[in-house]
């Protein structure tokens, strides 16, 4: 029984550090601890960084949304057309529910 016993507290204590980890490392940003920053990001994070920027320089007054083909779309055009600040929030593989994760702050 204390093999058994010993081997169970093994067990428990390798998954507990593996969950530790994965907590720990969060490469995909599912429990938002912030520790480690991933060594990759995706375009939403970094179209995320971009617009906070972009908006903090100049309030940003048109957003645009939509996948790859949307990134040829240049915001200086529309600008020109329609007079409103745009930034192009294009990203490859979009899906609604993506950007419902940007946390681009209140459209």
């Amino acid at each position: 029984m204390k093999v058994i016993r010993t081997y169970l507290v093994f067990v428990a204590a390798l998954l507990l550090g593996h969950v530790l980890f994965v907590w720990l490392i969060d490469a995909r940003k599912d429990f938002a601890t912030g520790v480690i920053r991933p060594l990759v990001m995706d375009s939403r994070s970094e179209k995320t960084i971009l617009y906070t920027k972009a908006a903090a320089e100049t309030p940003v007054t048109g957003i645009l949304l939509g996948s790859s083909r949307t990134l040829t779309f240049q915001p200086a055009d529309l600008e020109k057309e329609t007079g409103l600040h745009c930034f192009n929030f294009a990203v490859q593989s979009a899906r609604e529910p993506g950007f419902a994760r940007c946390r681009i702050g209140s459209l």
